[in-house]
């Protein structure tokens, strides 16, 4: 949350660092999600190790928690979105930034981010706009969404039986993730969306003016709630990252301990 005094608001923000750090399954295998800076702030976190890298999962772009386009507009402009940060379960997730704004036209990647496109798709070819015929009422053909990188973070203290029982899991992966041992609770851990448990991971994108990524969570002014992918895996403590805590204590806050018999000063 970040509080504005002057306005006397207190704003729930899509970004923040408390995810920085490594998350590793019991498996051995690890992210990393590292701050990086952009428009010339810190505050942005990216993947910098250990994700997915396939062609249209974006991994390695800037994650935001909820559809807002600048720091402060969870909380304000998306009041009809369904993003977990606005819930009361204590989870919230983390999508790449660029893929509420991006489509596919075959392998290229294109934008609908405003009133002026500088390109759209035809029968599945990019076309460059003209001048004349530039806005937003230019309806694609061959055009699809693609299923991005999505995490779903858990600080101690969230509310799974909430999540589970609001159907944010996939129905089938939930029933399997009851038959392993169950997530531990006590440690803050994050769910990576694995696109190779889903059969299907586009749809089709045709018209742009009401554009809605499934695959992205509900934003409140096009598509629909029911239309929204649900989550794969389902959290057990086979399938979940768990954050990779410093065990090591900070000396500088700890008293010199005080030895019965040792001498006050060293001779080394």
């Amino acid at each position: 949350m970040q509080k504005y005094e002057d306005v006397g608001k207190t704003f729930l923000t899509p970004l923040s660092t408390v995810e920085a750090g490594q998350w590793c399954t019991n498996a051995g295998d690890c992210i990393t999600l590292g701050e990086t800076e952009n428009y010339g702030s810190s505050g942005w976190l990216k993947v910098t190790a250990g994700g997915a890298n396939t062609k249209y999962s974006m991994t390695g772009e800037k994650l935001i928690a909820c559809g807002a386009a600048q720091q402060a507009l969870c909380g304000d402009n998306d009041q009809g979105g369904d993003y977990l940060l606005k819930g009361n379960t204590g989870a919230f997730e983390l999508m790449p930034y660029n893929a509420f704004y991006a489509y596919w036209c075959g392998d290229t990647q294109l934008e609908a981010d405003g009133s002026v496109r500088l390109a759209y798709c035809s029968a599945g070819k990019v076309v460059a706009t003209d001048e004349n015929n530039e806005h937003t009422d230019i309806e694609d053909s061959g055009a699809v969404f693609r299923m991005p990188d999505m995490f779903m973070v858990a600080p101690v203290g969230t509310d799974l039986d909430a999540l589970e029982s609001n159907g944010y899991f996939d129905a089938a992966a939930l029933a399997d993730a009851k038959k392993q041992k169950a997530v531990d609770t006590d440690r803050p851990f994050l769910i990576y969306r694995d696109v190779n448990l889903y059969k299907k991971s586009e749809t089709v994108a045709d018209k742009k003016s009401e554009w809605f990524n499934p695959f992205l969570p509900y934003n409140g002014y096009t598509g629909s709630r029911d239309a929204v992918i649900k989550m794969k895996p389902a959290p057990s403590d086979d399938t979940v990252y768990y954050l990779v805590e410093n065990t090591q204590p900070d000396w500088s806050t700890l008293d010199d301990a005080k030895v019965k018999g040792a001498a006050s000063t060293s001779s080394h």
